[in-house]
């Protein structure tokens, strides 16, 4: 599971980023996790959670975008609006101030596999 952060370092402070990068695998993994089913039960190590400034390029009206990359499973599609709602709720507790923000939740069909020496 990948949260990608996007931000305006001239609108959001490194020290408000870093709270939300520490809070967002645990907001994550208690709304998306499903009840009784098989790779859905998700912990905060198994949320990674990537930072991105705004460029010189990049164009877009708000000043920190949150999109959820997620496999998907219908029981995690029920949950969809909520958890969306609820994990912006939360986000927006931690912002404070007059930062304009989005969450968005992608779910896909996916697959892992992992490959190299275990443990590193």
């Amino acid at each position: 599971l990948l949260v990608e952060r996007y931000f305006d370092p001239e609108r959001v402070s490194s020290a408000t980023v870093d709270k939300v990068a520490r809070r967002l695998p645990y907001f994550v993994a208690k709304y998306l996790s499903v009840e009784g089913i098989a790779g859905t039960q998700l912990e905060p190590k198994d949320v990674e959670v990537q930072v991105r400034t705004k460029g010189p390029h990049d164009i877009t009206a708000y000043d920190l975008e949150i999109t959820v990359r997620a496999d998907h499973y219908p029981d995690r599609e029920r949950l969809l609006d909520s958890a969306t709602r609820q994990i912006a709720h939360l986000v927006s507790l931690v912002v404070l101030g007059d930062v304009k923000g989005f969450v968005y939740i992608r779910l896909a069909p996916a697959a892992f596999a992992e490959f190299g020496p275990a443990g590193g």
